[in-house]
């Protein structure tokens, strides 16, 4: 009985979470998880609507309770490794976004774990290894304009003035606002 009423809850929840109100999505999943603790995905889903209520400690502990009853999924990894970065902890989100490309060989959002391990790397300094990252997130999806954005910006660090801005013009063409203030400074 609890097993259904769960299920229908969760379906409730998934519903608000898709039109965007976090709050009450959050309040079914905690229904959820009172009635079947061991509901995984209510774990993941609520992490997902207080990340977006910017519930960073809480929706750290889901992730990780999440992962401990279904290890391997490369979004919750991914989840978490950008929870991890919002903290700070850059080193500890590389670790994450590397087992989210490990365990997401068939993820459509692979350019995407690429992309967030390339900006914490960037984060901390470490810019050929964001360049290598960012080359295999453009390699992923070659419209990547954020990828083209932050490549491009790290080869300013670099001093590949000649790269940095064929990234930079890369990225402004494909939309990026951000890319064409830049170019406006430097161009």
């Amino acid at each position: 009985m609890n097993e259904n009423k769960a299920s229908n809850l969760a379906a409730q929840a998934m519903l608000l979470a898709n039109q965007g109100d976090w709050d009450e999505a959050e309040s079914l999943f905690s229904e959820v998880i009172e009635l079947d603790p061991s509901y995984a995905l209510a774990y993941k889903y609520r992490g997902m609507a207080r990340w977006n209520q910017n519930e960073t400690s809480d929706a750290y502990a889901d992730c990780n309770k999440y992962l401990e009853l279904r290890p391997g999924d490369a979004e919750a990894y991914r989840m978490r490794g950008r929870i991890k970065g919002k903290m700070g902890k850059h080193a500890e989100a590389i670790e994450d976004f590397s087992k989210a490309i490990e365990h997401g060989e068939n993820d459509d959002n692979l350019s995407i774990s690429y992309y967030l391990r390339g900006y914490a790397q960037a984060a901390l300094k470490k810019f050929r290894n964001a360049i290598r990252d960012f080359d295999h997130a453009i390699k992923l999806n070659p419209d990547y304009e954020y990828a083209f954005y932050m490549r491009g910006m790290c080869k300013t660090h670099l001093e590949d003035n000649a790269g940095a801005v064929a990234d930079l013009k890369k990225s402004a063409s494909l939309g990026c606002d951000e890319a064409k203030e830049i170019l406006n400074q430097i161009v």
